[in-house]
């Protein structure tokens, strides 16, 4: 059986509306398994994320209303969790678990503005040592990853020391090939930057 797996970008899930069409897009695009980056909410606020069709969600949140990232399990998933690594930073969430009795190590990024092959390599050196099964890692790098996709001008091209060129190179280092394709979700597009705000399944 495969899964499928939502990976987004909220900009800021304080506001009700936005909550609503997150659950909307997961719903209707049938995900079992959401990936969402830029929460923005803080530990006390962590309520606002319950939704009854995906009762497991693990948080990883920041002290400010900034960063934080959430991956949510839904009900008709079976779900069983080995061990989880929370960043207290709210940049990562990776989880060592067994899905409808697979093994898999999911892990949902988001990445800082600046110096993000640097943070790559930290997680990436986080999930080594923990690595269970087939590994999926989500999430925004904060970078263009491919111009078609991540940019207005799709012939353009980048430095070799540019984040773009840099983080395949580093992934296919510790063997994580980019094997998903992506989308712009229509109902989040009043809410997201597609050139700037890029989210990726690696």
């Amino acid at each position: 059986m495969g899964l499928t797996i939502l990976s987004l970008n909220s900009k800021g899930l304080n506001c009700p509306q936005k909550r609503y069409y997150l659950w909307k897009e997961a719903l209707s695009g049938k995900a079992d398994i959401i990936c969402i980056q830029e929460t923005h909410l803080l530990q006390s606020d962590a309520h606002r994320i319950k939704h009854r069709l995906f009762p497991v969600v693990i948080h990883s949140h920041f002290d400010k209303k900034r960063r934080g990232v959430f991956i949510a399990i839904k009900n008709t998933v079976s779900f069983s969790l080995i061990s989880q690594v929370i960043d207290p930073h709210g940049r990562y969430v990776i989880l060592v678990c067994k899905v409808n009795n697979i093994q898999y190590t999911i892990v949902n990024i988001y990445a800082p503005a600046v110096r993000q092959v640097s943070f790559l390599r930290k997680v990436l050196q986080k999930i080594r040592p923990v690595q269970q099964g087939k590994l999926i890692i989500c999430g925004d790098f904060n970078t263009i990853l491919d111009p078609s996709l991540d940019s207005t001008n799709p012939n353009r091209r980048f430095a070799p020391s540019f984040p773009s060129s840099c983080i395949p190179k580093v992934c296919l280092m510790y063997g994580v090939l980019n094997t998903a394709k992506r989308r712009i979700s229509p109902s989040f597009l009043p809410y997201i930057n597609p050139t700037l705000g890029s989210t990726c399944f690696w």
